[in-house]
């Protein structure tokens, strides 16, 4: 892409299917049960079942607030952040010793319907910030993340789908440089992911899906646990 293009074009337009991503949900869980939205398998069944559609909507939803205000901390609001007035209550950690949720506190984020609002608000607040950074602007405005091993391990499985911007330092595995446009290629794929994971998690129960979605992202990277192959 041409440098005289980078410098002007804003880097949302690199991610058209982020608008998509919250009607796409809202179609999926359309009409579903309590008991259909709570369906899991626990281990040692495939990975893909031990999370219900209800804690993959959960999940993503907070994704989306975790990136923008807790790993770029106050970083991309210019000193001026939105009004998120539960905002300590989404990124709402256990106690010392506990394992992490990685969903909505679950006593307070638990109507499906309130779910999907929480997924609105992120993606609105997620495509705000992109609309305001040219891709060049994004792709030099980067943060350094300090992970855990484990976290370690899930990034290196999703490296691959980055052409740039979502990557390792190369003296110390558990410094991550991510920039801006890593950070929205990130949150699309982990959407596409997620929503993925529901449309199995409907099949396995007998329903049918509504949304053909594009074969890209993390879902489809190579030694991924998925049944693409079987034309699914």
């Amino acid at each position: 892409m041409p440098a005289s293009v980078t410098s002007t074009m804003s880097v949302l337009t690199l991610f058209p299917g982020l608008e998509d991503i919250g009607p796409w949900y809202c179609a999926e869980v359309h009409g579903l049960t309590e008991a259909q939205l709570d369906f899991a398998v626990p281990a040692p069944a495939p990975e893909w079942l031990w999370w219900s559609i209800r804690r993959q909507t959960s999940h993503i939803a907070r994704v989306f607030f975790l990136w923008l205000f807790s790993l770029w901390e106050n970083r991309l609001w210019d000193g001026a952040p939105p009004p998120v007035h539960d905002l300590p209550s989404i990124l709402q950690r256990p106690p010392e010793g506990q394992p992490a949720a990685r969903q909505l506190y679950p006593h307070t984020y638990a109507a499906i319907d309130v779910l999907l609002a929480r997924l609105d608000e992120g993606i609105v607040l997620t495509q705000e910030v992109l609309r305001r950074h040219t891709v060049a602007q994004a792709q030099q405005t980067t943060t350094t993340l300090t992970l855990a091993p484990r976290v370690q391990g899930i990034m290196v499985r999703l490296q691959p789908a980055h052409p740039q911007g979502f990557a390792p330092s190369p003296t110390d595995a558990t410094q991550w440089r991510v920039s801006l446009e890593g950070t929205g290629r990130h949150l699309y794929f982990e959407a596409l992911t997620h929503l993925y994971n529901i449309q199995r998690l409907k099949r396995a129960q007998g329903l049918s899906v509504c949304v053909n979605l594009p074969r890209i992202g993390y879902y489809v990277l190579p030694g991924w646990d998925n049944d693409l192959q079987e034309g699914t």
